[in-house]
């Protein structure tokens, strides 16, 4: 912010001293005299200034906005519409069940907190008994951000089911646009009025659907086809039928090679979802005595989530494990992580055209099982192995398919 915002007392001692080195008559002021009422008069009136105009500076670099002065700056920007609705929290749920289990999209799962999340595509349990699924609630709103470890019942479970659980707290539940999305979006306003670019594109999908994000240009397909992948807001998958409604709300704004004009209505472009690349945690830790296994998971698990957040994510970046290593050495409640537990073990470089997105968590004691709360909630033997180190299923992760 340009303008300094000062107290009224300041104001008014700056004030008494410019007066009493402008002239020789007067050579102090006391509390209750008529210097200091002026002294202070003045100073109340200077620092309303000051605030409407830190005010004003507000709308005109809104970098500097929160709150009500972003959602007033939004019509300077010709921004329509004002902030975005609220979206669902998403995240992953491992399955565990029988070689060959299948699980159709849209069973759901609760658990202790009422909240119902849907399963967003079909998943196969392969050779080595368990796999991971993208889930969204229901409703929307900030409540739908449950805690880890409580996803643990599933509506119509397939036969050879027998576990599931998400690792990981579910993220991208909101009541209304936070201000960074929103101060992001007001930037690119300007984007709803230049025909023929990606950004006249996103601001008609984010009228459109608010969980629209941005688009990410793949190139054209077999069939000379422009492609463009759609990301979310929360990370969730569009479903095929808001595909469709995003390429016609789109369709009147394309150029006229894309619309490729053949008397049948054809349209060039092809929108698909985003090809997420999954990143799975595990580390063994000692806690300081007295912390809370679950305190310390949910903090840590809030870390990662900030440290791999695909939303702000550039291309070319890499997966740093030392990064993520200090993350979890940093959070509360931590007293030792050996480094030879941690993985991953080495930094990952990720894939063209692909974000990260953390998907399976484990946090463990120094003899490799489970850190469970008093209630020990959480049976170790769903995770295969001796131990529940990702580090031995290192050759698997990276072969599920979710």
């Amino acid at each position: 912010m340009l303008t300094k915002l000062t107290s009224e007392p300041t104001l008014a001692q700056l004030w008494l001293e410019i007066f009493f080195n402008s002239q020789t008559k007067v050579t102090k002021g006391t509390e209750g005299s008529v210097v200091m009422a002026m002294a202070r008069g003045t100073a109340k009136l200077a620092q309303k200034s000051l605030v409407e105009a830190a005010r004003q500076e507000a709308y005109l670099f809104i970098d500097e906005a929160t709150g009500p002065a972003l959602d007033q700056a939004a019509p300077l920007y010709s921004l329509p519409g004002g902030r975005l609705g609220s979206l669902p929290a998403t995240t992953a749920v491992r399955l565990v069940a029988e070689v060959g289990t299948t699980y159709l999209a849209g069973l759901t799962f609760t658990g202790p907190h009422g909240k119902v999340f849907e399963l967003q595509d079909t998943v196969r349990i392969g050779a080595y008994g368990f796999n991971y699924g993208r889930v969204r609630a229901l409703e929307a709103g900030s409540q739908t951000n449950v805690g880890g470890l409580t996803l643990t019942r599933i509506s119509q479970a397939p036969a050879g089911h027998q576990f599931c659980i998400n690792e990981l707290p579910a993220a991208g539940g909101r009541d209304a646009e936070e201000d960074d999305s929103f101060r992001a979006r007001i930037k690119g306003a300007l984007g709803l009025y230049a025909r023929g670019t990606l950004q006249k594109l996103e601001q008609v999908m984010m009228l459109q659907n608010p969980n629209v994000l941005r688009l990410v240009h793949l190139g054209s397909d077999r069939t000379g086809q422009t492609t463009m992948a759609v990301l979310s807001q929360n990370g969730a998958s569009f479903t095929a039928l808001e595909l469709g409604r995003l390429l016609q709300a789109v369709t009147p704004f394309l150029t006229y090679t894309e619309l490729r004009p053949d008397g049948l209505g054809g349209v060039g472009l092809r929108l698909r979802n985003i090809d997420f690349w999954p990143v799975d945690v595990s580390l063994r830790a000692e806690l300081h005595p007295g912390a809370d296994p679950d305190r310390v998971r949910a903090e840590l698990a809030a870390r990662l989530q900030a440290l791999l957040d695909y939303r702000y994510w550039q291309q070319g970046q890499r997966v740093e494990w030392d990064d993520l290593l200090q993350a979890a050495k940093s959070t509360p409640g931590m007293r030792y992580i050996p480094d030879q537990h941690f993985y991953p073990r080495r930094d990952a470089p990720v894939p063209r055209n692909r974000l990260p997105i953390l998907r399976g968590f484990a946090l463990l004691d120094l003899n490799g099982q489970l850190l469970v709360d008093a209630a020990e909630q959480l049976v170790p033997y769903f995770y295969p192995g001796p131990t529940a180190d990702f580090s031995e299923l290192q050759s698997v992760l990276p072969t599920l398919t979710s």
